[in-house]
């Protein structure tokens, strides 16, 4: 694709006092109202984590994760109640459901690759052999923390922007990207493909960190990045000089750049040159429709009162089942790497990725972009026809989030064999839902079959658990929730099916129309 460069605006441009009439002096209003109550949440749910970690010594993410749900619940409420028109902040139960599962497949992954044993990858057996944390002390009382805290989000700053700049490792990090949505549900879409390929940027904090030390202060820096993904705050004044924050990070989501890796501080991409200020979007397309409307400039919001980033990928999602199993952009690597003759164009498929160029600013205050400039802000989503529908897949969404809960608690008492087998229904129930919102023509029958499995299993359990004289109460619960919902989808199947009129989706509507005919 041809590329051309853009001059960015003058330096100040979202602190200039601009005249601003009624409409924006009521926007302005209403989004410091959000942010307050925002900001207010998350330092009290941020609190609460910190306090609940120092009295349980539970794994900081472990403790964060209920503390997530809430602030998505109040992230939800400030949208409907401070009616803030953001496109890509909405809530949809496709959406919440591709971003959980995400979290869901990286999780496995990682289990995964603890079972597989990647030693020569890991950063406890490197600080094990090569620790030399007696000459470089890294545990002083007052400067120990801070610099280790430092140390952390530079490698992580690293391992991010290579994430972005190479090609195989962005085959990974794509997930976190790809959907058109930007709210906090976001962040929970993780690739754990992406995870393999970076642990070595990490390796050279083992010479003088210990690695609990290490696996602590990651895991603070995950939970950080979590309340960046919102559109209900704008500006942060001071802090935006040094801190990531939600105005610089929607910078890093917008599909037309690869800009601001840091995790916790923006310093980083000050430093090495990947920093983008969010009113530089403004001047893409028609700077002159901004001078018009200047005052919405100080809220870094379009022309059209919308966001100025175009949030996802250049490649929009195709399919929720690609999306669940992580296979869009690995697909897509691999049909580009044998379309190339010759073993070293093949090697060099694999090497850029779309912010190979983007990251730096090559050319003084300039920024390189695609010519082309993107149609619509959200290109896929699935809404499903019947209420009734939407609470049966959110029911069936829980069920396999409680049954993904109890394997990751008793997984390190089980075998390889036995963890796969305990996790094969949630993965035929996460799978089942994913064909649901592709709309495929026989996701009905699917989940029918799949109800009726499960109802046999739990049946068998309960037999089970009377010849052993035991009581298993979620076998109890689960022969009387799959029995229901067996019935209920023999006698209303057509609730599963999809709203072509409140659905996009590139690749079904043909199929869809098609049955139709038929």
């Amino acid at each position: 694709m041809s590329m051309e460069t853009i001059p960015m605006p003058a330096d100040g441009l979202a602190g200039q006092s601009l005249a601003q009439g009624p409409h924006e002096q009521r926007n302005d209003g209403r989004f410091l109202i959000s942010a307050s109550l925002f900001m207010s949440a998350v330092v009290g749910c941020g609190t609460c984590i910190r306090i609940i970690e120092q009295h349980t010594r539970l794994s900081p993410l472990l403790v964060a994760i209920p503390f997530f749900m809430l602030l998505m619940i109040i992230e939800l409420v400030i949208l409907k109640t401070c009616r803030i028109r953001s496109a890509a902040a909405q809530y949809t139960i496709s959406g919440i459901i591709n971003s959980v599962c995400a979290g869901v497949v990286q999780q496995i992954g990682g289990m995964a690759m603890k079972r597989v044993g990647l030693h020569l990858l890991s950063y406890g057996w490197f600080h094990q052999r090569y620790c030399v944390a007696y000459f470089f002390p890294m545990t002083g009382k007052y400067l120990g923390p801070p610099l280790s805290v430092l140390a952390v989000d530079l490698c992580y700053y690293f391992a991010h922007r290579l994430g972005h700049q190479l090609g195989f490792i962005w085959a990974g990090h794509h997930v976190h990207h790809n959907s058109d949505e930007y709210n906090l549900s976001t962040a929970l879409k993780q690739s754990w493909l992406s995870q393999v390929f970076t642990r070595f940027v990490y390796l050279p904090l083992s010479l003088f960190m210990a690695h609990s030390r290490f696996v602590r202060l990651m895991e603070w820096n995950l939970i950080y990045q979590f309340w960046v993904h919102t559109c209900c705050i704008r500006r942060l004044s001071v802090l935006e000089l040094f801190l990531t924050t939600p105005s610089n990070h929607r910078v890093h989501h917008d599909r037309r750049y690869h800009k601001n890796f840091g995790g916790i501080f923006c310093v980083w991409d000050r430093i090495f040159g990947t920093f983008m200020d969010e009113a530089s979007l403004a001047c893409v397309g028609s700077a002159e429709k901004l001078a018009s409307k200047r005052g919405q400039s100080l809220l870094m919001l379009g022309v059209d009162g919308d966001e100025l980033a175009y949030f996802g990928t250049t490649a929009p999602q195709v399919s929720y089942v690609e999306d669940l199993l992580q296979l869009q952009q690995p697909k897509h690597l691999l049909r580009k790497v044998a379309c190339t003759s010759g073993l070293f164009n093949k090697i060099t498929c694999l090497w850029p990725g779309p912010g190979y160029y983007t990251a730096v600013d090559w050319e003084n205050k300039s920024i390189p972009r695609p010519t082309q400039l993107p149609s619509r802000r959200i290109r896929m989503r699935s809404v499903l026809r019947n209420t009734s529908g939407k609470l049966y897949v959110a029911l069936h969404f829980v069920a396999a989030l409680v049954m993904f809960a109890e394997c990751l608690a008793s997984q390190p008492t089980l075998a390889s064999v036995q963890l796969c087998v305990a996790l094969m229904p949630m993965a035929l129930g996460l799978l089942s839902i994913a064909c649901t919102l592709d709309g495929m023509a026989k996701a009905a029958m699917v989940e029918i079959i799949r109800c009726m499995g499960m109802f046999v299993i739990c049946l068998r359990v309960v037999r089970w658990a009377r010849m052993q004289e035991t009581a298993v109460p979620k076998a109890y619960f689960g022969t009387l929730f799959y029995m229901v919902s067996t019935m209920f989808l023999l006698g209303y199947r057509h609730a599963l099916e999809v709203s072509p009129t409140d659905s996009i989706h590139p690749c079904r509507w043909a199929r869809v129309s098609k049955d139709k005919r038929a």
